[in-house]
């Protein structure tokens, strides 16, 4: 959801990575809480993983940082279209889930 919520609204959301500076205090920290809601939220999905023994991260919130750095970076890749987004929507989720689960041993 996230992908194809960023796909779709890709102008934002380069506007909001590179001039978030210019924004007011109260604008800087709303985006900021929405980013914080977002790491909770994939941490809290990893931490299931964790507990069902699915994922072995030594450190869940910085592992859903990170995930969420790479769907971000993926965004705003200018060299991807919107369309091309959407259509690799169930590869760049099974890329996340490869991702966390890189922690697991072997």
């Amino acid at each position: 959801m996230y992908i194809k919520y960023g796909a779709t609204r890709r102008t934002d959301l380069l506007l909001a990575r590179r001039d978030m500076h210019l924004l007011s205090q109260a604008h800087q920290h709303s985006i900021r809480g929405i980013r914080d809601k977002l790491v909770t939220r994939v941490w809290e999905i990893t931490a299931v993983g964790q507990a069902k023994k699915v994922f072995r991260l030594p450190d869940l919130r910085f592992s859903a940082k990170v995930i969420l750095a790479t769907l971000e970076g993926t965004l705003a890749n200018r060299t991807l279209t919107t369309a091309q987004l959407i259509e690799s929507i169930p590869l760049l989720q099974l890329m996340v889930i490869q991702f966390a689960a890189a922690g697991r041993k072997q």
